[in-house]
C-alpha cells in the first residue's frame, strides 16, 4: 500500500478522493437532518396546525349559530337565518372531520368525538326550537326565549367544557410541534456546521501532511541541483537517493545520469588540459583566469601553480600584459589570433601564442 502512495498522482488522488467521500458524508448527514425537519413540518402542517385552524373554523361557527339563533327571536327573517344555521352546521360537521383526521392518537380522537357530539347536539336543539318558531307572528317569538334558555344553557355548557378542552391540546399540540420543529431545524444545522467544519480541518489537514510528503522531496531535489550548478558534481550516497520515491526519484535518476555525463567530460577536459606540456590558460570574459597549468604558471615567473592564479587579472597572471591584450582581441574579435610574444626586454626571450575564443555549448 505505501509502495502505491509513493508517486505523486497516488497522494494527489488520495487527497481527491478523500474529498469526495467527506462530500458525500455531510450531504449524508444533511440529507438526514432534512429529512427530520420535514416529518416535523408535515406534524405541525398536517396534524397540529391543522387542528388549531379547525378549533378556531369551529368556535367561529358556534358564536355564528348563537347569533343566528339570537336573531332569529328577535324578528328577523327565520327562513333566511335558518339556512344560515343550516349551512353554519354543516360547516361546524366538517370542522370535526378535520379535526378527526389531524388527531394522532385514539385518546385525541376520542376527546374529538366527545366535542362533536355535545356540540352538535346544542347545535341541533337551537335548530329544533328555530323551526317550532315558524307558526309565531315576529313580535311574539322572544316570549319563548326563556324556554329555549333552559333547555340551551346546559347543552351548550357541556359542550364548551368538551370544546374548551379540545382547544387546549389543540394549542399546546401545535406549540410543541413547532418548538420541536425548531429544535430540530437548529440542531440540524448545528450537526451539519459541526461536520463540516471538522471535515475541512480534517481536509486541511491531510493536504498540508501530502504537500508536505510532497514538497519535501522536492525540495531534497532543488538542492541537489542548485549544488550541481554551483559547480558541485559529488553524487548521492545510496540512503540519499532511496529516500526519493515516484516520480521524484525518477526525476532524482535523471539528473544524476546527467551530472555523471558532466563529470566524465569535466574529468575528461580537465585531463586533456593537464596533459598539454606548453603553458595553457583559460580566461574567463571578464579576463580574470578561469584555469591555467603550471606550465604558466612556471613562464609568467609568479610560481607556485597554476591553481594559483586561478581568478587573478589576466594582464598579471600571464607572463606579459600584451598576452593578456591579444587574448581580449581574439575575443572581441571572436576568431584565432596568433602572435609572437616577446619575454623580455632585450627580445632574447619569446613565445610563439594562439589565442581561441572558446564558446559554451
Amino acid at each position: 500500500m505505501s509502495h502505491r502512495l509513493s508517486s505523486v498522482r497516488a497522494r494527489i488522488l488520495l487527497l481527491a478522493a478523500c474529498g469526495i467521500v467527506a462530500t458525500g458524508l455531510v450531504a449524508a448527514i444533511a440529507l438526514h437532518a432534512m429529512s427530520a425537519i420535514r416529518a416535523d413540518f408535515t406534524r405541525v402542517t398536517q396534524h397540529s396546525l391543522a387542528g388549531k385552524i379547525a378549533t378556531l373554523s369551529i368556535g367561529k361557527d358556534l358564536n355564528y349559530v348563537s347569533r343566528l339563533t339570537r336573531n332569529i327571536m328577535l324578528g328577523s327573517n327565520l327562513e333566511k337565518d335558518l339556512a344560515g344555521l343550516e349551512r353554519t352546521a354543516a360547516s361546524i360537521r366538517e370542522g370535526f372531520r378535520a379535526l378527526n383526521k389531524a388527531a394522532d392518537n385514539d385518546e385525541v380522537r376520542r376527546k374529538v368525538a366527545e366535542a362533536e357530539d355535545s356540540t352538535m347536539q346544542f347545535v341541533e336543539d337551537g335548530m329544533v326550537f328555530v323551526r317550532g318558531l315558524a307558526q309565531m307572528p315576529p313580535a311574539e317569538r322572544h316570549q319563548r326565549y326563556p324556554q329555549y334558555q333552559a333547555s340551551a344553557t346546559p347543552l351548550a355548557e357541556a359542550s364548551r367544557k368538551h370544546f374548551d378542552a379540545l382547544v387546549t391540546h389543540a394549542d399546546a399540540s401545535y406549540a410543541e410541534s413547532l418548538a420541536r420543529f425548531e429544535h430540530d431545524l437548529a440542531a440540524g444545522r448545528t450537526r451539519v456546521l459541526l461536520l463540516s467544519a471538522g471535515v475541512v480541518a480534517a481536509l486541511l489537514l491531510l493536504g498540508w501532511a501530502i504537500v508536505r510528503v510532497i514538497v519535501r522531496p522536492l525540495d531534497r531535489a532543488t538542492a541537489y541541483a542548485r549544488a550541481v550548478e554551483g559547480g558541485r558534481y559529488d553524487d548521492l550516497t545510496e540512503d540519499e537517493a532511496r529516500a526519493f520515491s515516484g516520480e521524484v526519484a525518477t526525476l532524482v535518476g535523471a539528473m544524476r545520469a546527467m551530472v555523471a555525463q558532466i563529470r566524465q567530460r569535466i574529468g575528461f577536459a580537465q585531463g586533456v588540459l593537464r596533459s598539454l606540456p606548453v603553458p595553457c590558460v583559460i580566461l574567463n570574459t571578464d579576463g580574470t583566469v578561469q584555469w591555467a597549468n603550471d606550465a604558466l604558471a612556471a613562464l609568467s615567473g609568479r610560481g607556485g601553480t597554476g591553481a594559483s592564479l586561478v581568478g587573478q587579472p589576466g594582464d598579471r597572471a600571464l607572463p606579459t600584459p600584451h598576452a593578456a591584450a591579444i587574448c581580449d582581441d581574439a575575443l572581441r574579435r571572436n576568431r584565432l589570433r596568433r602572435a609572437d610574444l616577446p619575454l623580455d626586454d632585450e627580445g632574447e626571450r619569446g613565445a610563439d601564442m594562439t589565442a581561441c575564443p572558446v564558446h559554451d555549448l
